[in-house]
């Protein structure tokens, strides 16, 4: 995972997440805090570099959590469809009842 997002993009900073969908992938950031605006940083550091576009970006902010509570971190997971098993949305992330 990155800690710093400028290597937010590189594929070493993937990560598959299991969703009720099955797999995806999704880059993985993680931030001590979240003072940056995340849609500046994700269009400065991932999407205009690689030439990608904003509206097939999806992000998630999850905080770190331990047995003890918040962990002072948080991971911010972007994925897309230029990412192999990428995708545009979370909704398999999602739990509905």
């Amino acid at each position: 995972m990155a800690t710093s997002p400028s290597q937010w993009a590189n594929p070493a900073n993937q990560a598959a997440v299991t969703g009720s969908s099955g797999d995806r992938v999704y880059r993985v950031l993680r931030l001590p805090n979240l003072r940056d605006n995340l849609f500046n940083l994700l269009y400065t550091t991932v999407v205009r570099p690689n030439s990608l576009s904003m509206a097939d970006q999806t992000v998630l902010v999850i905080p770190k959590i331990t047995a003890t509570g918040f962990a002072s971190a948080f991971y911010v997971l972007n994925s897309d469809t230029s990412i192999h098993d990428g995708t545009s949305t979370c909704d398999s992330l999602l739990v509905y009842s």
